[in-house]
Order: structure tokens, then sequence, then C-alpha cells
């Protein structure tokens, strides 16, 4: 139990890396707000150069109609999710924001189906997607940390197991 608490402090550590919104965004139900704000967020983002790095993601999940897998990649190459194996929403590194392989510019609304306002909602709030702009100087000294202290717990585990092992056998 103790071993999992320290990886999932690795990952956040790592995760809180990326220059990303805390706290629950809250999307409104203006399909052209929707558009808006998912048009914002792709001209904010910032990708990093070719080749330093790659963010994935997946996640299931379940509304009133369907089960839906959600796998997004974030790259030098932008950011692309797709559901159930087609796409969804992607940003390209030039800010270019599609939709279910429609591009989207501010303030239209026609065209799109109502479908947009719950998608910006996953997307700020459940695939956390953001910004991948960060110090690899950071991150290695993050992600070393975060390893020495799940060694240093398993080192800790063996020795409790040893004692555990030389109880039993005397």
């Amino acid at each position: 139990m103790r071993m999992s608490g320290v990886v999932l402090l690795g990952i956040i550590a790592i995760a809180s890396l990326a220059n990303g919104q805390e706290g629950e965004i809250i999307v409104p139900d203006n399909k052209t707000q929707c558009i808006n704000d998912m048009v914002q967020w792709c001209n904010n983002m910032k990708y990093p150069q070719q080749g330093a790095g790659i963010s994935m993601l997946s996640i299931t999940y379940e509304d009133i109609s369907a089960y839906y897998r959600v796998l997004c990649a974030s790259d030098s190459d932008g950011t692309n999710c797709t559901r159930n194996k087609i796409p969804w929403f992607s940003c390209t590194p030039d800010h270019v924001l599609t939709y279910k392989g429609q591009v989207l510019t501010y303030n239209m609304s026609s065209g799109v189906d109502d479908d947009i306002c719950s998608t910006a909602d996953r997307a700020f709030n459940d695939l956390f997607i953001q910004n991948l702009s960060f110090d690899n100087t950071t991150l290695k000294e993050e992600v070393q940390k975060g390893f020495e202290a799940f060694f240093d717990e398993i080192a800790a585990m063996e020795e409790q197991i040893d004692l555990l092992q030389k109880k039993l056998n005397s």
C-alpha cells in the first residue's frame, strides 16, 4: 500500500510540472461559448520542440447512451484525441482546432453537434489536456527524486520481509 502511494506521488509530481490550471473548469451550456473556449485552449497550447517528449492519456467513461474509450497523445506534432478509435478533437502546433474532423473557429456554431460542450468539459476536467512546455532539467530532477523515494520504500519493505521471515523461521 505504501509503495503505490510513492509511485502515485511521483506521478503527481511529474504531472504538476505541466502549466495547467488547478480546480474544475466550469463549462457553459452555450455551444458558441464552448467552441470559443476550445479554440482559446488550442490557441494557448505550446508544444515542445521536435522529439522532446510525449504525453499520453487513456480513459474510459460511460454516459446515458454509450461506453467510451478515449486516447489522447500530445507531442511536438500537437494534441490528438480519439474516442472509440474515431478522431474526436485535435490541436496542431499552428493552433488549428478540429472537432470530429471539422475545423473550429471563434464564434461558429453551425455544423457542430450538441456534444461540443460535453467534449469541452471532458477535455478540460477529465483529460487534463494542458500545455506540454516544461523545463527538462526540472523534470529529470523530479523523476530522479521519485525513483529514489520509490526504491527507498522497496528497500524498507525488503527489510520488513526479511525480519518477518526470520521470525517465522525461529
